[in-house]
């Protein structure tokens, strides 16, 4: 036996290692040899006839390397071509001469028949004739659904709807079908492998079939057999728990902890313990045992019994990993064991790629699944899975970069785990908290960021997409609640939220401000759907020629000044990279937004500029009412309506120009005086003088900065109207 010798893999993790890409190159290179001319890829390199079945497990790795990985693929010019041509041969046609695994018993296809009745008009007319073959159909469907979600993915990045694959929705109630034959065999009898592939299929099926009427019925039969797979699992790790288990109750154990892990995720802890158990088999050169027989199934394409590889075991515990981290409530979760299996795995099939003892066209180096003396053949299914797991690992890595750089900054909220106070739900903050109707923002922040993020996610469901990176510039008076808005809006999203202020950049000392600022933007790349927020950091994004803003003398001034102007020059080429190659809403929150350096406000830095001003009397009124309101329900008292309404309106005729933390104030000033208001007269009277004991927040110089820059930088402030323009 020859190996390519591609060397260890291991060292650097989670960072991107050559080593894999190496893998992927030859991998793809050994599938493009196995290729035939116009008809597929060959099942093993021997064998002249082209088996739509191995051209399906192909163009299920091709996919994911473009998907995942394109530059990986760039120099593999026939995966496009060799994709559709194998596409336009997997459809219904093919499902009659795929069965080949054996009819079940008559008892078990009439459970099954009985099962389908009820969504019979919902199934395609052609069938494979009572014929059990779900591994058969699972590919054709992963196939199909996996590159139709590519081209539709792709396509919604540009704004361009890709019209559905017809031969999808009808090959997926096919599929549906099959897995009710699963359902129905006893659990005995059915392998976790099998039981995989199908939840899978159905997963990748629901996902691009979500307008049929088969989504929903993928869904159930998903859900069916993943309780299935809890059974199973159930078993065997009790029969492990008892030390009473086989390596092939092991390696099965591997399988359904991947089928746990399809989204939704199930119980973690039985994902876990699958796990667990599976890596215990695990040899110590990173495989395991080769030519695992599939009990009671044979390949669709030889009619033997079914072998799975050892890179199909690896890549069920990469994907296990890979698929936890799409939901982020899992993430960061500890699974030492099972990323050092994976990074075992992959120097096993780094090390283990065969040369091949076929004639001509030429030795090739790939995978089998078994080898056999005296002859070594690369096979495609097993080369496929170690495509997939180069990808998938790499996959696994970019999740584990951004769980460690969240990690690593101090000020972080989740609205997906941590508490959200009710008000701070984006759906209902806007409604509420709008504070200039007349040039309202909070509909305009909506659309051009929430909404837009979440339709992008509508538009392109596939879990491993790479999100664009957005940014806007927030600017208004101090107190205007631009903080709270950036909060509320990543609630909305359902985004960890990643504050970042003065103090973060000078942590280590003003000496070390540009090494932290640079460290701090690596980290800041590597995260994904995460809103980051440079609160008061306008030291940062000063105008060069200006000098720092005081209102009073600082220490070290001389120094602040000069580092602040450096730190303006890097901070520009560091917020670009992150515009153009980071997965963040980036919000910078400003309250002097005329001393921010033209070069950060510019358009590619930044998508929107928005103004933040204080409340208008709609907003005042609405803010007094509930904050004067539950005041006294926390007094116990009671007001007429008409003594309420009064005190209201006359505390928010007077208050022009406050910012809500002093109208929440005055407001609980004025509930302090209630046992005064005995008539509406009376809580005029209360509120004219609560309004003249306070002072406005606002600066004269700050309200006239704002109308200045608002009309000519602020999209939503363009029209000029109300208490903007008075």
């Amino acid at each position: 036996m020859h190996t390519a010798g591609v060397g260890p893999t291991t060292g650097d993790w989670p960072y991107e290692q050559p080593a894999w890409r190496r893998v992927a190159e030859q991998a793809a290179e050994a599938l493009k040899g196995l290729r035939t001319n116009g008809a597929g890829f060959k099942a093993i390199d021997s064998d002249q006839q082209a088996a739509i079945v191995s051209s399906a497990r192909c163009v299920e790795a091709l996919v994911e390397l473009t998907d995942i990985a394109g530059e990986w693929a760039r120099p593999f010019d026939y995966i496009d071509a060799a994709v559709a041509d194998v596409l336009a041969k997997a459809g219904l046609d093919v499902l009659s001469e795929l069965a080949k695994e054996g009819d079940l018993e008559d008892a078990t296809v009439s459970r099954a028949a009985e099962a389908l009745e009820p969504h019979k008009d919902n199934l395609p007319d052609e069938t494979s004739e009572g014929r059990y073959a779900p591994y058969a159909v699972s590919l054709l469907v992963t196939a199909r659904a996996r590159a139709w979600l590519r081209r539709a993915g792709d396509a919604a990045q540009e704004g361009i709807t890709v019209e559905v694959d017809e031969t999808l929705a009808p090959l997926t109630g096919e599929l549906v079908r099959q897995s009710m034959f699963v359902d129905a065999v006893d659990d005995e009898h059915v392998h976790p492998y099998i039981i995989y592939r199908t939840v899978k299929a159905l997963w990748l099926a629901e996902l691009a079939t979500d307008e049929s009427p088969v989504y929903l019925l993928a869904r159930s039969q998903k859900e069916t057999l993943k309780a299935k797979a809890v059974r199973i699992t159930e078993r065997l790790v009790a029969e492990h728990a008892l030390r009473d288990v086989t390596d092939s109750q092991s390696v099965a154990l591997a399988f359904c902890a991947a089928t746990l892990a399809v989204p939704p995720a199930n119980d973690l802890r039985y994902i876990d313990t699958a796990l667990d158990a599976a890596l215990a088999s695990q040899s110590s050169n990173g495989g395991w045992p080769d030519g695992r027989a599939i009990t009671w199934h044979h390949d669709p394409v030889t009619g033997e019994p079914f072998m799975v590889s050892t890179h199909e075991v690896a890549l069920a515990v990469a994907e296990t990993i890979s698929l936890l981290g799409i939901p982020r409530a899992t993430r960061g979760r500890p699974m030492p064991r099972a990323i050092k299996g994976l990074e075992r795995a992959l120097d096993h099939a780094s090390s283990s790629a065969l040369r091949s003892s076929s004639p001509p066209p030429g030795p090739m180096y790939g995978w089998a699944a078994s080898h056999l003396y005296g002859q070594t053949q690369v096979q495609a299914a097993p080369t496929a899975a170690v495509l997939q797991l180069a990808v998938t690992a790499r996959r696994v890595a970019e999740l584990q970069r951004q769980t460690d750089a969240l990690a690593r900054f101090a000020d972080v909220w989740d609205p997906v785990s941590d508490y959200t106070a009710p008000f701070l739900k984006w759906e209902k903050y806007r409604e509420a908290n709008e504070p200039d109707s007349e040039n309202p923002i909070l509909p305009y922040l909506h659309g051009r960021f929430v909404d837009q993020a979440k339709r992008r996610r509508r538009e392109d469901p596939r879990p491993w997409t790479r999100t664009s990176a957005m940014s806007v510039i927030l600017f208004g008076p101090s107190g205007t609640t631009k903080t709270t808005i950036v909060k509320s809006m990543a609630e909305g999203l359902q985004w960890p939220l990643v504050t970042l202020s003065p103090g973060t950049f000078v942590e280590d000392g003003l000496d070390n401000v540009e090494r932290r600022t640079s460290e701090l933007f690596v980290w800041l790349r590597d995260l994904a759907e995460t809103v980051v927020l440079f609160d008061e950091c306008d030291e940062l994004f000063r105008e060069r020629n200006q000098g720092l803003r005081q209102d009073g003398p600082v220490p070290g001034g001389d120094q602040v000044r000069s580092i602040t102007a450096f730190l303006t020059a890097s901070m520009l080429p560091k917020l670009q990279d992150l515009r153009d190659r980071g997965q963040v809403f980036f919000v910078i929150a400003t309250n002097y937004f005329d001393q921010i350096d033209a070069a950060v406000r510019r358009v590619g830095r930044i998508d929107s500029i928005v103004g933040v001003g204080w409340p208008d009397r709609a907003q005042r009124e609405r803010t007094i009412r509930k904050e004067f309101c539950d005041a006294l329900a926390r007094r116990r008292a009671t007001l007429p309506d008409g003594v309420v309404d009064q005190a209201v309106e006359a505390l928010a005729s007077n208050t022009r120009y406050f910012v809500r933390g002093d109208l929440v104030g005055a407001a609980s000033a004025m509930a302090e005086r209630y046992s005064e208001m005995d008539s509406p007269e009376a809580a005029k009277n209360v509120a004219n003088e609560i309004s003249q004991q306070r002072e406005k927040s606002i600066s004269d110089e700050d309200l006239k900065a704002f109308r200045a820059d608002a009309p000519d930088s602020s999209v939503p402030h363009q029209r000029n109207r109300g208490e903007l323009k008075s």
